[in-house]
């Protein structure tokens, strides 16, 4: 996958009968490849809209509420283990 930012206005052909789309700025592409020619056309996607949080608060977790929700999975994967191996 490789993901581009369209900082101007960009035409690139867009349509399976020949025709053209312009993408307008700002946009990203995103291109994903499926391994067998390096080509990043086989599925590629305009997200337009989108912009970085300017508040400076992020939906990231923490690491103590990483911990917390790894932690309560590995907890309910051991009892699932038990339940089943008796």
């Amino acid at each position: 996958m490789a993901t581009f930012l369209v900082t101007a206005y960009l035409t690139v052909p867009g349509s399976q009968s020949g025709g053209f789309t312009t993408l307008a700025a700002p946009a990203y592409v995103i291109a994903f490849e499926d391994g067998s020619d390096n080509d990043y056309n086989d599925l590629v996607v305009e997200v337009t809209g989108v912009a970085p949080s300017t508040t400076g608060s992020s939906n990231i977790p923490d690491g103590g509420t990483t911990l917390v929700l790894l932690g309560g999975a590995l907890t309910g994967l051991a009892g699932l283990r038990r339940k089943f191996r008796a």
